[in-house]
């Protein structure tokens, strides 16, 4: 009976030595799996990184393009229409000033003509007010606007 203790437990220590040897290797195996899913993710971060970078670069250099033709305008004072007034000119009749009934893009062309440069309406494919940057002055200044020069046939619309 000693004997059959002895072998018994010798032929466990051997059972749990081979285990071991067997999760060491399965551990080994996954970890070499995983150090090349790291790998071949790292990879593909990589190319989607650079893949963004250049379409980044794309995007500056399109809106880039669309700047080309623009024309910022500071300091011109105008007159800008409300709905409320819109709808009460009907109702004003002859005595509306006809600078107030004016739309952004006429009041622009009639300063350009008043400093001599030749604009017409066609020539301009957009005219909007850029928004209000906060300053710290204490003064109010005029928004600028921006217009869109047309190139070629087309009229940019917002």
């Amino acid at each position: 009976m000693d004997e059959f203790k002895k072998s018994l437990d010798a032929l466990t220590g051997k059972i749990n030595a081979m285990q071991d040897i067997t999760l060491v290797n399965l551990l080994k195996d996954v970890k070499d799996q995983v150090k090349e899913e790291v790998k071949s993710l790292k990879k593909l971060i990589k190319e989607k990184d650079d893949k963004i970078a250049a379409l980044v670069r794309r995007v500056e250099d399109l809106e880039q393009d669309t700047r080309k033709d623009n024309v910022v305008i500071s300091g011109l004072k105008t007159r800008h229409r409300s709905c409320t007034r819109v709808a009460s000119w009907k109702s004003m009749g002859e005595d509306t000033l006809l600078d107030e009934q004016q739309t952004l893009e006429e009041q622009v062309i009639q300063f350009f003509h008043s400093k001599q440069i030749d604009i017409q309406r066609e020539s301009i494919s957009a005219c909007h007010l850029l928004p209000k940057r906060a300053s710290k002055g204490a003064g109010q200044a005029e928004p600028n606007i921006i217009i869109g020069l047309q190139i070629g046939n087309t009229r940019r619309t917002y």
